[in-house]
């Protein structure tokens, strides 16, 4: 799940009181109630896919994941082998918290939408 302080009100000790922000996206949330079409957008802005790749030059707003494309394939797996060895690297074995809880472990992966446990 991704979230930014400033749309979801919550503070985390930082400077967000008094912003009309999370009264915006309060709405956003009331209208996804009854429009589809902004529960998928709120929903899109909620939730990342586990691999994202765009093309920054055609699509500066990141509106079409190419990470799913064919032709990318070659890609994105150079890409997550480099990841995979920098993490590594680092130590970081892909746990969300010190206590060995990985997202896609979680009752949220295929609630979300995001991903499959197979």
């Amino acid at each position: 799940m991704y979230g930014i302080a400033a749309v979801s009100g919550i503070d985390f000790g930082k400077h967000n009181r008094g912003s009309d922000v999370p009264k915006v996206y309060g709405s956003w949330l009331d209208s996804m109630k009854t429009d589809t079409h902004a529960a998928a957008l709120v929903k899109r802005y909620r939730f990342r896919p586990e691999f994202q790749l765009f093309d920054l030059t055609a699509d500066r707003w990141e509106m079409n994941n190419l990470a799913t494309n064919p032709e990318f394939g070659p890609t994105v797996r150079e890409l997550k082998s480099d990841i995979t060895a920098w993490m590594k690297q680092q130590g970081d074995d892909g746990h969300l918290t010190g206590e060995g809880i990985r997202y896609a472990d979680t009752e949220f992966y295929e609630q979300d939408g995001v991903g499959s446990k197979n």
